[in-house]
């Protein structure tokens, strides 16, 4: 019988339980800081900043 420990120590799962894991993450964090997971504040300038770079060479 698998431990609960071992279950999330497996070298890798499944893309549904990541996907099922990082939902429950994101609601969990909303809950209790009343913010959402900040990763867009990572993703929208880098967005930014590729756009313009590719902007600038055509």
């Amino acid at each position: 019988m698998e431990t609960i420990t071992s279950y999330f120590t497996a070298t890798s799962w499944s893309s549904y339980e990541a996907g099922a894991g990082i939902g429950v993450l994101s609601w969990l964090s909303f809950l209790i800081s009343g913010k959402p997971i900040a990763t867009y504040t990572t993703f929208a300038p880098a967005g930014g900043m590729i756009a313009y770079f590719k902007r600038e060479q055509a």
